[in-house]
């Protein structure tokens, strides 16, 4: 519980949220294209940031296969990290989870009451790249005009179309 959140604490959300997140957080991640394993490689990852911050290592997640959630919490600061900072700004990490977590319809569930199958039909979708070609009806990234089909696209590159579509000015 703690390195959950400790990770809701990194994407600045609520503890209203908590019962989403750890759903998003008790299901794998798949790596649908090439190179989405980057993206699991980066949530995973994240349980040695926690570690190196912390002391501990998450407990329970030694053998554990990269969950949604942290693929999202890790894609979130990448991007701040790697793509989007701007010190004028600061940090905008939970802009972008939130961005991502608002397009796939999750921050319907605030509070403890949560329809498991909602939110489990909406993760396979993620995970199964079954949403519309630009990223509507269960992407994380939504375009207008998408350069290409989205669900053929790692999500680092759609990440940067959605960026250059929404953000033409960084």
């Amino acid at each position: 519980m703690h390195y959950l959140r400790w990770m809701m604490g990194k994407v600045g959300l609520d503890v209203c949220y908590q019962a989403v997140c750890m759903r998003m957080n008790s299901t794998d991640f798949t790596p649908f294209v090439d190179n989405d394993d980057n993206r699991a490689a980066d949530g995973i990852d994240l349980r040695y940031k926690y570690e190196t911050e912390t002391g501990f290592y998450p407990e329970g997640y030694e053998d554990k296969s990269c969950s949604i959630f942290e693929m999202m919490v890790a894609l979130a600061l990448r991007c701040d990290e790697d793509v989007m900072y701007d010190p004028e700004v600061g940090e905008r990490v939970d802009l972008w989870f939130w961005e991502m977590f608002i397009a796939l319809g999750l921050d319907e569930f605030e509070g403890n009451e949560l329809d498991y199958d909602i939110v489990d039909d909406i993760l396979e979708r993620l995970n199964d790249r079954t949403y519309d070609f630009d990223g509507r009806n269960g992407g994380m990234f939504v375009m207008d005009n998408p350069p290409e089909d989205l669900r053929d696209v790692e999500l680092w590159y759609q990440m940067m179309y959605w960026l250059n579509e929404k953000y033409p000015e960084y």
